[in-house]
């Protein structure tokens, strides 16, 4: 259950391949954890932008640590098809 977990992990897609943006998906991941329970959002949590393998990943990814400055360290940029970042 997650109340009972020690740390969040965000996994968010940076590609931009559905039409989403990894700043959208965050927002909206940490809204419905507020809905469910508010204390969620004080656990630490650390943010994987995933498929940056992808062209259109590296704009996003630009947005997305513009927009999160201060989380920096809490940000790590992975692709699982090619294991960079792992």
């Amino acid at each position: 259950h997650i109340e009972r977990t020690q740390l969040l992990l965000f996994v968010l897609d940076a590609s931009g391949l559905e039409g989403r943006s990894p700043g959208n998906d965050y927002k909206i991941l940490r809204k419905e954890l507020k809905a469910y329970h508010p204390s969620l959002l004080e656990k630490p949590f650390v943010i994987a932008l995933n498929k940056i393998d992808d062209e259109a990943a590296e704009r996003h990814v630009k947005h997305f640590r513009r927009y999160y400055r201060g989380e920096e360290e809490d940000i790590f940029e992975i692709s699982a098809l090619t294991g960079q970042g792992m």
